[in-house]
């Protein structure tokens, strides 16, 4: 049996130059990793480390338990919808200034955002499920940026290490209402 050469997944380039998710790509990198090439049967897709700009042509893995888009150039959290047995979504080291467009994703345990550009935790009421989020390495400065946090009690991990938030008699209040918290990482802030 003669072996088959491997493939090379390569991403095309946008008009910016920025690296693009097509429906190709998706199909040679299924292939270089050998997972399943009917994108539907796949329960981890590995994107992280590529240059991409934008979250896009996800739909058809439908299936997808666990999405790596870590060390990437993506602006903004989008086009997931399809993703509802999704529940872990890693976008750490990325771009990312707004948590949003996650309503679809019910299932989603483990969020981690860290080495993003939050200046604030909002629209995570949209998450049942979410246990653990890792917003490390943000700008979220103050109890206000906070606040978001309590939109989301099944929450027990919480990471806000290296935010530079400065203490205040409002941010104590916000963790002793989070009943569900077992495990708070405040390192190096004030």
């Amino acid at each position: 049996m003669l072996n088959k050469p491997k493939i090379k997944a390569e991403p095309e380039l946008d008009e910016n130059g920025f690296k693009r998710i097509t429906k190709k790509f998706l199909r040679d990198l299924c292939e270089e990793l050998e997972l399943f090439t009917t994108p539907a049967l796949n329960e981890k897709l590995y994107l992280h480390y590529r240059g991409f700009s934008k979250i896009e042509n996800l739909e058809e893995f439908v299936n997808l338990r666990a999405l790596y888009l870590d060390n990437n150039c993506i602006k903004k959290i989008e086009n997931l919808g399809a993703l509802k047995n999704l529940r872990c979504l890693y976008l750490q080291n990325n771009l990312i200034q707004k948590i949003e467009n996650l309503e679809q994703l019910e299932n989603l345990v483990v969020l981690n955002l860290a080495h993003n550009q939050l200046k604030k935790v909002e629209n995570l009421n949209t998450l049942p499920k979410l246990e653990s989020i890792d917003l490390s390495f943000n700008y979220l400065e103050d109890a206000e940026a906070l606040e978001g946090l309590l939109e989301c009690q099944t929450l027990t991990n919480v990471d806000l290490s290296n935010n530079e938030t400065k203490y205040s008699d409002n941010i104590l209040p916000i963790f002793i209402a989070m009943k569900n918290l077992k495990c708070l990482y405040l390192r190096n802030n004030p």
